[in-house]
């Protein structure tokens, strides 16, 4: 609520700020700079688990943060992210043969 600082007061501090956009990306800010995740919509059922699963230092992150600053402000928007409600529609999960396909193909690190 912004009602302390309407009321004369400080705003309460939060490390990140997140953002989505509709140009399939997702982003954290913090007094480090900009960490931004690209290529799948926020919408996506896969979101959260590329977000949890992609190297961040991988071509889906965009950032001049780099190590544990990059790695934190990972962390932040999973979690973030995860504290949302699913899209409408988005609630199913991968079985695992289709999970083994794309594995096969290079997404999610490669099939045991």
């Amino acid at each position: 609520s912004l009602w302390a600082v309407a009321s004369g007061g400080s705003a309460p501090s939060h490390p990140y700020v997140f953002a989505e956009s509709p140009a399939r990306a997702v982003s954290a800010r913090s007094s480090d700079g900009l960490v931004e995740f690209t290529g799948l919509a926020a919408h996506s059922p896969f979101l959260t688990m590329m977000l949890d699963t992609a190297s961040a230092t991988g071509p889906a992150f965009e950032s001049p943060v780099t190590g544990e600053s990059l790695e934190s402000a990972r962390q932040a928007m999973l979690s973030w992210r995860r504290s949302l409600p699913p899209s409408p529609g988005n609630e199913e999960s991968l079985d695992p043969e289709r999970l083994r396909v794309l594995q096969e193909s290079g997404y999610w690190g490669r099939a045991p």
